[in-house]
């Protein structure tokens, strides 16, 4: 399943639960421990937080891992081809499939007790005030083209990459608590130090965060060719990262092979150098149809399942050799939205002519007629642009279908129209749950159950329109707004997915029989992401997010100014009252050190998302996988799934 991503999208133990299954390394750290006067030396592991006693079970221990032996390939498959190879720019898990492998963070989180251990930080102290993190650096580190790994790159990555203006990335919405930025400061070459402006409850966890080479991208950045660089096209020893595998070739829209970084600095307990594996193929696939087949026919070593194949791999295990695994259910989402963006677009001649007349000019080059027009409308006063957007913009949405698209009673109504409990029993073979708010089941700490519902309820749906103006008027058996207007849009989803496919038909015909006339029009996905990031040419769409186990890791998404935040993103100031106080929620709940008030923190945000609905979810399926036997280092956890850190997984 393909899915945009929530933004910190590292410290995931190479797993495949968390890069094609909708799994994020996230989740919630505890309060550093003082010591007198000094700094807390910090042993190496922060806990999530309790968990209530109904939801309490045994504590995880820490995997012990087999010495293995070196060889032979992993092969996957993906149903979207990677959009870009520039980890800081991408948005999207068809990126994120490839770029896991290859990049790490300071931190990680461990795969079975879901602790904050280090990473390529061997360790780090914390100020009394816990404002003031320093990290040691590892020193056997160096990136795949052989240069060290030093304090340097930590700096870059986060003042020259993440907090550069010029360079539109979704980790600086995590990264801002409260509107402000976090100093980063290399002391030597293994020490850097953060300075927080206020608290933050998961950092730990956050900086867990892809590192990136200064050696090797700082020109780019002072040339200001950063953002549109490290694309697909990029030569493989380009792409410069310390995981454990690196790019060997990408053929486009056919396959990705990874092969194992030979400066790899990870070792097993006997010192033998990881990976075990020489290489890992992602083969990039027509759709989920495509994969299960190539699966049975043991082309591939890994398949994630849909509801629907349980029934007829399951009793295929022994024959087929390989072994079918249900670890609980996925954290990611699934949901309907629509286009609330009430903004309006100018032409390229508009901007380009007031700039003119004011004269303004660019001193650094722009790569294309996109980036031009969006650095010219950055120079122009925002008087100048608001009083151009209105005498001369075009709206980003048709007014009439906005107007029913941020009208909260025609979302509940919709709600009301979907069947989702048909949606399980079809889609996922009964292997599912209604899901009704961001956080679900499968973070169980976080999950609030006692959010407001919109369950199947046509005559209702039905109702809440009529009293809302919509009738059929002429007729025709589609509904009228009250200007007269039917009530007709297109739905959208990523054509690369069948089981979207099909849930799209279904919210068709829901909504159909509820007066809508609605024209369904797959695309693929990485189309999707473009329209969503900035053409804003859509009208209602199915997508997903991948999930996690930290509510703040997706302020991209729910803060109003977020580069994710679907609806309508990257708003100047929040468009309505109670995408005001979900900011508000994000910067109260990134600052609060105790789990129980975060908890209720949001647990308020939920409760407000169910209610206005921005994103009316759907279901959630369980996590089902099958796995090639053969394999060495297999632990399934409920967090990361049948098979994750594969820099350990080896060939019996």
């Amino acid at each position: 399943m393909q899915d945009l991503k929530w933004a910190v999208h590292a410290a995931i133990l190479l797993s495949l639960a968390a890069i094609l299954a909708c799994g994020s390394s996230s989740g919630p750290d505890g309060d550093a421990q003082d010591n007198g006067d000094q700094p807390a030396e910090q042993t190496g592991t922060e806990t999530a937080p309790e968990q209530p006693a109904d939801q309490k079970t045994e504590t995880p221990k820490p995997i012990k891992w087999e010495i293995g032996k070196r060889g032979g390939q992993f092969v996957f498959s993906t149903i979207s081809p990677p959009k870009s190879f520039n980890v800081i720019v991408s948005n999207e898990s068809s990126s994120s499939t490839v770029l896991g492998f290859i990049y790490e963070g300071l931190t990680t989180t461990d795969p079975a007790t879901t602790e904050v251990i280090p990473h390529l930080a061997e360790s780090w102290d914390v100020s009394e005030d816990g404002l003031t993190y320093t990290f040691h650096l590892r020193k056997d580190v160096k990136w795949n083209d052989g240069a060290p790994f030093t304090a340097a790159d930590v700096e870059f990555t986060f003042n020259e990459l993440i907090y550069n203006d010029n360079i539109q990335n979704a980790s600086r919405d995590i990264f801002t608590i409260a509107g402000e930025e976090i100093k980063v400061t290399a002391i030597d070459d293994h020490t850097a130090r953060f300075i927080l402006p206020k608290k933050f409850a998961p950092f730990l966890r956050a900086v867990g965060m892809d590192i990136l080479p200064k050696h090797a991208l700082k020109e780019l950045v002072d040339k200001g060719e950063f953002e549109h660089s490290l694309g697909v096209d990029s030569k493989p020893e380009q792409i410069i990262g310390t995981g454990a595998f690196m790019l060997e070739r990408y053929r486009s829209g056919q396959r990705v092979i990874l092969k194992r970084n030979p400066h790899y600095w990870k070792r097993d307990d006997a010192g033998n150098q990881l990976p075990y594996l020489n290489r890992i193929i992602i083969e990039i696939v027509q759709n989920q149809d495509v994969a299960v087949m190539k699966f049975k026919q043991k082309e591939l070593d890994y398949y994630a399942l849909r509801g629907e194949d349980y029934p007829d791999l399951k009793p295929m295990e022994e024959a087929g050799d390989f072994k079918v695994f249900m670890t609980g259910i996925n954290r990611g989402s699934q949901f309907l939205f629509f286009n609330q963006n009430n903004d309006k677009k100018l032409s390229r001649q508009v901007i380009q002519r007031e700039c003119t007349t004011l004269g303004i000019k660019l001193e650094e080059p722009t790569r294309n007629d996109k980036e031009l027009n969006e650095k010219l409308m950055e120079a122009l006063p925002p008087d100048v642009l608001a009083r151009l957007k209105d005498k001369e913009g075009v709206p980003n949405v048709d007014p009439v279908k906005l107007k029913w698209f941020r009208n909260v009673q025609f979302r509940k109504a919709v709600s009301h129209a979907i069947d989702r409990k048909s949606m399980v029993n079809v889609l996922m073979n009964g292997l599912g749950v209604p899901q009704w708010s961001p956080v679900g089941p499968g973070s169980p700490f976080f999950h609030n159950p006692n959010v407001p519902k919109h369950p199947f309820n046509p005559e209702k749906a039905a109702k809440i329109l009529a009293d809302a103006g919509f009738k059929d008027t002429n007729g025709d058996g589609f509904l009228e707004d009250p200007d007269g207007n039917t009530v007709e849009f297109n739905l959208t989803t990523n054509s690369e997915n069948t089981v979207r496919i099909k849930m799209a038909e279904m919210i068709r015909k829901d909504l159909e029989n509820i007066g809508f006339k609605v024209h369904f029009l797959p695309q693929q996905f990485n189309m999707l992401v473009s329209k969503l990031d900035s053409s804003f040419d859509w009208q209602a769409m199915i997508l997903g997010l991948t999930g996690g186990i930290e509510p703040h890791f997706g302020q991209n998404v729910w803060k109003s100014s977020g580069h994710t935040h679907m609806w309508f993103p990257r708003q100047k100031k929040p468009s309505t009252e109670w995408e005001a106080r979900i900011n508000d929620l994000f910067d109260m709940g990134v600052q609060e050190l105790d789990p129980e008030k975060r908890k209720e923190i949001y647990n308020e945000w939920q409760v407000i998302a169910a209610d206005e609905l921005p994103l009316i979810y759907t279901v959630l399926g369980k996590r089902i996988e099958a796995l090639r036997s053969g394999l060495g280092n297999i632990h399934p956890t409920s967090y990361l799934g049948a098979i994750h850190s594969l820099e350990r997984v080896y060939r019996k």
